[in-house]
Formats: C-alpha cells, structure tokens, sequence
C-alpha cells in the first residue's frame, strides 16, 4: 500500500479540487488547503495512540456536516469499493512478480 498509496490520496485530493461548490477558490489556494487538510491529518494520526476509527469519530459531530457526508460514503459502499481496488491492485502485484 505504501507504493500506491500516494496515488490514492492524490486521487482524492483531485476529486475535491474538482468538487464545484470549491470552483470559486484560487487554484493554489485550494492545492494549498487540500495539501494541509491531508498533512495535518497524518500528523494527527502520527502523534496519537488512537485507532483511526477513533480519530473519526473524533472529528466528526453526530448530525453534522462530516457525518453527512460520510453516511453518503457508507451507504455508496466507499469502503468496499476502496478495498475492491486495493484486492485488484494486489492481485496484480503478484502477477507482475511472476512475471
């Protein structure tokens, strides 16, 4: 995961410098914004003993904007379909490996 995962992250962070309500900002501004939500992010998760979920919840207030948003994420089967990809990805691995 550490190999693709990058491109992972950068395919978010494009997906919400796409995202139109956004389309109004600077465009270095928003690369800016994206890059430090993400930075800051891992350095949280960095610093803390606390599992990733925790650290979700942590952020996220019961019937707020975040939680919104990720009951669209969960009813969309975004986790499944990550980890869809992520089982394509390694499956591809050990064909390049063999080859």
């Amino acid at each position: 995961i550490t190999g693709s995962g990058p491109a992972y992250a950068f395919e978010m962070a494009h997906i919400l410098s796409d995202w139109e309500v956004l389309s109004h900002l600077d465009k270095s501004q928003l690369k800016e914004m994206i890059a430090e939500m993400f930075l800051g992010a891992a350095r949280l998760m960095q610093a803390s003993d606390e599992s990733f979920e925790a650290l979700r919840n942590q952020v996220t207030s019961h019937k707020g904007m975040t939680y919104e948003a990720l009951q669209v994420f969960s009813k969309q089967k975004w986790g499944k379909t990550l980890k869809e990809g992520l089982d394509k990805a390694y499956q591809r691995g050990k064909e390049l490996a063999q080859s």
